[in-house]
């Protein structure tokens, strides 16, 4: 079989690979509602995203086997122009799953974190980014002080009075 052929195989196949992976990761999110915070987006633990990186990169080898013969057969003046893409492809592959390898998974969720503040004390309710203590109520004293302070000394003032 020639190589072109092979590469429109490779990449449709790579396609589909990456379809199946977006769906699996669809899945996976509607059973699972607290998935995205407990995992990066380059995590390859997760079954769907090693999908989705296997179907990029047999994608790419696709492309590739398919710009190979149209090397060979151009002219001097245009393999520069042929061959471009085609690095530029492989490098950013091998950028991006540098990145899904080095970021690895997550030892722990936003709501472990979310648990407790860099001082060590409880965050109230234990909700999730803290999401109780950052409501700000306009017409609450410490509050409007904080914004006068603000106003008229300038913000290292009233960080100043926030820590005070």
């Amino acid at each position: 079989m020639e190589l072109r052929r092979i590469g429109i195989w490779t990449a449709f196949t790579g396609v589909c690979v990456q379809l199946g992976g977006l769906g699996l990761d669809g899945i996976m999110h509607a059973r699972d509602v607290e998935l995205a915070a407990n995992e990066g987006v380059f995590t390859l633990t997760n079954p769907s995203h090693a999908l989705l990186f296997l179907g990029i990169s047999l994608t790419i080898a696709g492309v590739l086997m398919l710009v190979t013969p149209l090397l060979s057969g151009a002219t001097h003046d245009l393999r520069p122009y042929a061959l471009a893409p085609a690095a530029f492809l492989v490098l950013l592959a091998g950028g991006v799953g540098g990145i899904a390898i080095t970021s690895g998974g997550s030892d722990h969720g936003h709501d472990e974190m979310a648990t407790a503040h860099g001082d060590g004390t409880a965050n109230p309710g234990g909700t999730a980014h803290g999401e109780a203590e950052h409501k700000v109520d306009p017409l609450d004293p410490t509050m409007a002080t904080l914004l006068a302070v603000l106003k008229s000394e300038g913000i290292d003032a009233a960080l100043k009075e926030l820590n005070a």
